[in-house]
């Protein structure tokens, strides 16, 4: 019974984050983006922010952005780059 109840939690925890999580590829110059829900009493999370390269047509991972990074939001210099982006809502 209790490997059934472990098993339906993990499915629960799965399906819940699977349906807040959104993944967005972002690029820009001279510019800040951000993220805001639909519903003013909500918030947004970054959950993994990645700077990478597209080489043959797939996206190749460089390395994750610390949250001091992305603060006040994904801020863009001179320098062109590709931000894959995921997000939650509280």
């Amino acid at each position: 019974m209790r490997s059934l109840e472990m098993a339906d939690r993990t499915r629960f925890a799965r399906m819940t984050t699977e349906e807040l999580r959104a993944t967005f590829l972002v690029t820009g110059l001279f510019s800040r983006v951000d993220f805001r829900p639909v519903e003013a009493k909500q918030h947004r999370q970054f959950l993994r922010v990645e700077e990478g390269a597209y080489e043959n047509g797939a996206f190749k991972f460089k390395r994750i952005l610390n949250g001091d990074q992305t603060d006040w939001g994904l801020n863009f210099s001179d320098e062109p780059e590709v931000l894959r982006v995921s997000l939650a809502t509280y």
